[in-house]
């Protein structure tokens, strides 16, 4: 039977999707998860189909490869985070092929968006009490005036006050072409500490103020993500 159109709003080489996204939301470190995108060919004629992904821990699955006119088909992602190295949010893209097309470009892409975290549910109260525990020097990280053009840097440092290491699992930078963020160590034992240093570079930057912000992910329970407000100003 024919598809009401407005329910395919997406159009890929002719074909309707019921959306671009696969939208995961948190994913438990260990767990295995598939979503699915329904997709119509609004076409007069049969069409084959193929979902492909460059990345190690999506498997992809286009069922069936065939489609007739008018009928349906499932784009199915599977998301191992067991295989995944990177923690927090993860942003990648698989790609729809069309009769054999092999090209991979931005007419074609579907996004994945999931956020890796580590589950402490099963955590017994001791240990809990094990746990390391990240104290940071300060979150508001403020660089003054930046005379325009030039670089300003400054160093938080990140102490384990807890029993077992504390681990750095990822500093997500989303302002990459003006912050910096770098770290001299990622595991960081019992009474120990680590410099994080965060580098501001006013390239490109109008006179403005500017407030941003870095997240650390760590293995602390109750600290796992920890927010890093940089604030400057830039002054010709």
């Amino acid at each position: 039977s024919a598809q009401p159109v407005d329910a395919y709003p997406i159009k890929i080489d002719g074909l309707g999707l019921k959306t671009n996204t696969y939208q995961f939301g948190n994913i438990k470190k260990g767990n295995v998860i598939e979503k699915s995108i329904e997709l119509a060919n609004t076409t007069k004629d049969p069409v084959r189909i193929e979902l492909v992904s460059s990345a190690k821990y999506i498997e992809t699955l286009a069922t069936p490869e065939l489609v007739e006119p008018g009928k349906t088909a499932m784009l199915k992602v599977r998301f191992d985070s067991k295989a995944c190295q990177e923690w927090g949010p993860i942003r990648e893209e698989v790609h729809l092929l069309v009769n054999g097309s092999t090209e991979a470009s931005e007419k074609n892409r579907l996004s994945v968006i999931g956020n890796v975290i580590e589950d402490f549910s099963n955590l017994s109260t001791e240990e809990r009490q094990q746990a390391p525990i990240a104290e940071y020097s300060t979150i508001n990280v403020n660089l003054g005036t930046i005379k325009a053009g030039s670089k300003a840097t400054q160093k938080v440092s990140i102490s384990n006050k807890g029993k077992k290491a504390l681990a750095v699992r990822r500093i997500v930078n989303n302002n990459r072409s003006n912050i910096t963020a770098s770290i001299n160590k990622t595991n960081i034992n019992n009474g120990k500490k680590a410099d994080l240093k965060i580098e501001v570079n006013t390239k490109d930057l109008k006179p403005s103020t500017y407030r941003r912000n870095i997240t650390v992910i760590t293995n602390d329970p109750d600290h796992v993500n920890t927010m890093i407000s940089i604030v400057w100003k830039v002054e010709e």
